[in-house]
């Protein structure tokens, strides 16, 4: 059952797919100008997150 207004994703395995929003990029921009993403926590992420991370920081 779902309620009003709460809709399903139309694909519910987008995550795992390889999928990278802009609204996701902007997020990673966002906490990296407040100096919220450290260098321990870029250590600590798995290869393709620390590739994201490395393509948001390319393209400021």
């Amino acid at each position: 059952m779902t309620l009003p207004g709460s809709a399903k994703p139309s694909n519910p395995s987008a995550c795992s797919t390889g999928t990278f929003r802009l609204k996701d990029q902007v997020h990673l921009q966002d906490l990296a100008h407040a100096g919220l993403i450290t260098p321990s926590m870029v250590d600590a992420l798995p290869p393709l997150l620390q590739t994201r991370l490395a393509q948001v920081r390319a393209s400021e």
